[in-house]
């Protein structure tokens, strides 16, 4: 079943899937607090189901060639990354948006994307520090600082005041070369190397014979027809939802919060 409802709903749609004995796919965030999202995971593991989490991300090339490449050591050690995301403002198309306790914002709809692809890229962060402006009816716009103990100082940008529409960009620098994205270029992915030279792999989406919101739903029948767990179960999705409460906490208290994975 999937479960594409508003973020403050799925606690309750989750739960009744669970209990009608349904595999479940649910829409990013996995819910707007930690407590609805531990009770997801709990019902679904209590009636045998599982239950993956929507972050598509992870299925879009150039953030999987990324991860190829960061695993493969292409950029040797990775020192700075940076990400933006950034779209129109939602509300005006739906209102609970600007709810913050039932959407989160623009660090809960957008950033958690970034942040999910954070994880996967690099591990667990040791510190966040966040500022926000927020605008009822209107604008929202976050700026994030990951600190890792051993890994690269990260930049996340967050923005529903695009008036030219959605864009994605991102960079990472290593002491081997440099990758960068931009969905608006000519050549959306550069592998740089640090004497210069650039090759580009174009993959625009317009041109993939599957989309990632379809190779997402393909990637999970598969598993589960194999009886493997969801590339982003529950937990994962559990966990990047805390990283993103973080920040929205570090932006409402002006100061770093120290960040450990939630049980």
């Amino acid at each position: 079943m999937v479960v594409a409802s508003p973020t403050y709903l799925h606690r309750e749609h989750v739960i009744l899937a669970a209990r009608a004995g349904k595999q479940v796919f649910c829409e990013k965030p996995i819910a707007r607090t930690l407590d609805d999202a531990r009770a997801m995971v709990q019902a679904c593991a209590a009636a045998n189901v599982r239950l993956a989490i929507g972050h598509v991300v992870r299925f879009f090339p150039e953030y999987r060639r990324a991860k190829e490449l960061l695993d493969d050591g292409v950029l040797g050690r990775a020192a700075i990354a940076t990400l933006t995301r950034g779209t129109l403002s939602v509300g005006a198309a739906r209102a609970w948006y600007l709810d913050p306790t039932k959407s989160g914002g623009v660090v809960l709809d957008l950033m958690l994307h970034d942040l999910d692809v954070l994880r996967w890229w690099f591990g667990e962060p040791a510190r966040v520090y966040a500022k926000r402006l927020a605008r009822a009816g209107a604008l929202d716009y976050a700026l994030a600082t990951l600190r890792y103990d051993d890994r690269p100082i990260v930049q996340l940008e967050a923005s529903w005041a695009e008036h030219g529409g959605f864009r994605t960009a991102f960079e990472v620098r290593g002491d081997h070369g440099m990758l960068v994205h931009d969905s608006r270029a000519v050549a959306p992915f550069i592998v740089q190397s640090p004497g210069g030279d650039a090759r580009a792999a174009v993959i625009p989406a317009s041109t993939l014979r599957e989309t990632p919101y379809r190779r997402q739903l393909r990637d999970l029948t598969e598993r589960l027809a194999a009886g493997e767990p969801p590339l982003v179960d529950g937990r994962e999705g559990l966990r990047s939802l805390a990283l993103g409460l973080a920040v929205i906490e570090s932006a409402e208290r002006g100061a770093v919060v120290q960040w450990s994975v939630p049980s």
